[in-house]
């Protein structure tokens, strides 16, 4: 009997004993999915390019060359491709236009004075009347110069413009014989290399807002330098170099002015039959000297104005620009002021 409850006794805790470390310890097959819950868990964890970051152990064991399951998750297409509308992009190339048309309006200028088709006082005539419509037109299409309007300020453009005109005035007797040794084939080459270079570094961004661009100022001197070598070839006296280079001042350093005010003020109708009307000026001053000239300049105005902007809309669809963590690293300094 004794040895029967003693049996039953040591039964009963081995069965006590048995119950209690299974419910305490997880068995074999829980601690091995366990483990692998561990080892995805640490594989899926977020992995991210950086010149140095603080890593777990897991990570910092990776190449410098590791790539993810999801490296490519991350691609982006054109995320900085800006959608292109036609009517916008002829808008905005017409500010081109006019600057090529203004260009060759100015060259055309100089060949009537030296072919003596128009007189030097007709253009002095002509640029005054452009002065003063140019200053209406600033005042009644921009509200800016209207608000800035003061009698002070005023007076101070009288008295720069007065300056400027007789500094022209008394330096055009020097410019006639400025280039007296040079031929006249040299003096045209290098004032039409000038007048491309004014083309090409000129500050397009002008007419939307005022920017203070290096080029902008190399193209305004490479555009003067043009016309007073352009005027040391005039045979005439020194009215027409003096007219010559009054006409420069205006188009090139003036109309700038102008033509903001004049895209700002008008709607988007009324500034293209401005564009179609300087065009056509340009080609009306260059066609007494050569009809295939002024049908080249409509022609390069219209593949400028017209065909670029439709093949710039055109191809943009063929645009394809990638971003993802290849690209290059960016310092990203925490707690720095």
């Amino acid at each position: 009997m004794q040895y029967i409850l003693n049996y039953f006794c040591t039964s009963s805790a081995a069965l006590l004993s048995e119950q209690w470390f299974a419910r305490a310890l997880p068995s074999r097959a829980t601690v091995v999915m366990a483990h692998d819950n561990a080892a995805a868990d640490s594989s899926q964890q977020v992995w991210k390019k950086a010149l140095w970051k603080r890593r777990s152990n897991n990570l910092h064991k990776l190449p410098d060359n590791h790539t993810s399951s999801r490296f490519l998750e991350d691609l982006v297409l054109n995320a900085n491709a800006v959608p292109r509308d036609v009517v916008t992009v002829m808008c905005d190339a017409q500010v081109v236009v006019h600057q090529l048309s203004l260009t060759g309006l100015f060259a055309a200028t100089h060949a009537h004075l030296r072919s003596n088709l128009v007189s030097g006082r007709t253009i002095l005539f002509i640029s005054t009347l452009l002065l003063v419509a140019a200053t209406t037109a600033c005042f009644l299409l921009d509200p800016a110069y209207a608000n800035a309007f003061t009698v002070r300020r005023a007076l101070f453009a009288l008295q720069q413009a007065f300056l400027v005109t007789a500094g022209c005035f008394f330096i055009a007797p020097v410019l006639s014989t400025l280039t007296r040794n040079i031929s006249s084939d040299t003096v045209h080459a290098w004032s039409v290399a000038l007048l491309v270079a004014h083309l090409y570094l000129h500050d397009y961004f002008f007419v939307v807002s005022a920017t203070n661009k290096l080029t902008g100022g190399l193209s305004l001197g490479a555009a003067v330098l043009a016309s007073a070598l352009l005027a040391s070839r005039l045979d005439s006296p020194h009215v027409d170099a003096f007219a010559q280079v009054v006409l420069s001042m205006e188009v090139f350093v003036l109309s700038p002015y102008v033509r903001r005010a004049l895209k700002r003020g008008l709607s988007r109708i009324a500034h293209t039959g401005v564009t179609v009307a300087l065009v056509l000026l340009c080609a009306a001053a260059i066609a007494p000297l050569s009809a295939s000239l002024a049908g080249a300049s409509v022609g390069v105005c219209a593949f400028v104005g017209v065909l670029c902007p439709l093949w710039l809309v055109r191809v943009q669809k063929f645009k394809t620009e990638i971003q993802g963590p290849w690209d290059e690293a960016q310092l990203l300094l925490e707690g720095c002021t």
